[in-house]
């Protein structure tokens, strides 16, 4: 009989249900508080972990599922989240002012941070609902 791979498991009904209700509890809390979700691809290029994590680390040379695409690009099942978040948002920076603020019009709130908040040790952040927006102190973020 064919048994899950060890060091996983299945979650079931029962389970599942418990699972959804911790999710949604997060999910409420983040939101309050102006997080937004992020979903990254289950796959990436194999460059972004191997320049990430370095070539030479445990994740790279033991934890990584790399294969070759059709066009014999290499493609690794995502081992670990914070290089394609990373990526994601780099992405993102490159993108146009105008299409940056299309999406900032979809979050709760936002930290806006230029020269002149550079200058004065401050960010900007900014409701979006309401368009208030305040000064807030570098030392006051942490």
């Amino acid at each position: 009989m064919i048994q899950a791979i060890r060091g996983t498991y299945d979650v079931l009904p029962g389970d599942v249900e418990i699972c959804h209700a911790v999710e949604a509890r997060l999910r409420d809390v983040f939101h309050r508080n102006g997080f937004g979700e992020i979903r990254t691809p289950v796959f990436e290029a194999t460059e972004l972990f191997v320049r990430g994590v370095g070539e030479e680390t445990d994740i790279v040379s033991k934890e990584m599922y790399t294969f070759a695409d059709r066009d014999q690009s290499s493609l690794t099942l995502r081992p670990e989240g914070t290089a394609p978040v990373m990526r994601a948002y780099l992405d993102f920076d490159a993108r146009s002012l105008k299409s940056q603020m299309r999406l900032a019009d979809k979050l709760k709130a936002v930290l806006i941070l230029g020269d002149e908040e550079l200058k004065s040790g401050t960010v900007v952040l900014r409701d979006m609902s309401t368009k208030e927006q305040r000064n807030i102190k570098e030392e006051e973020l942490l």
